[in-house]
């Protein structure tokens, strides 16, 4: 019997965990150590929990596919939650007074950029799982 043999996404899984954990992390010491009682703050906790677990669910090759997609549909949706800090980057470098807080700022600016990071890499990734299943497709 031919086992089917699974391609792996490399190192993206691992990335996913560490950004995953970093981002709940930081949730947590914006929320509980730093004092900031917002929605904003929970924000990357709520995105870092599941994407930790789906990083450390996607080391295993055979569950590899289906949490890389979870991963990167959160690391979408973290972009577009976080998209709002953009304008208010801009006025600060203008010159301008914050609109919000600047732990709220610093914070969906992290996360902004963490799962802008994460979104990328996982498309790179699934660029290369179909590179190596069309290459292979082609040897046989």
């Amino acid at each position: 019997m031919d086992k089917q043999q699974h391609i792996t996404f490399g190192q993206a899984p691992r990335i996913a965990l560490w950004i995953g954990l970093l981002m709940l992390l930081t949730g947590l010491v914006i929320r509980y150590i730093l004092g900031e009682r917002g929605v904003n703050s929970l924000v990357p906790t709520l995105l870092g929990m599941p994407i930790s677990m789906l990083g450390f669910v996607a080391l295993e090759p055979e569950y590899a596919s289906g949490a890389m997609r979870g991963v990167t549909a959160l690391a979408l949706l973290g972009v577009l939650l976080t998209f709002n800090v953009v304008p208010q980057l801009t006025a600060v470098l203008l010159g301008q007074p914050p609109t919000s807080s600047v732990i709220t700022l610093v914070t969906n600016t992290l996360t902004l950029v963490l799962c802008g990071a994460l979104l990328c890499v996982c498309l790179i990734a699934f660029g290369w799982v179909w590179y190596k299943r069309r290459a292979t497709r082609t040897d046989e």
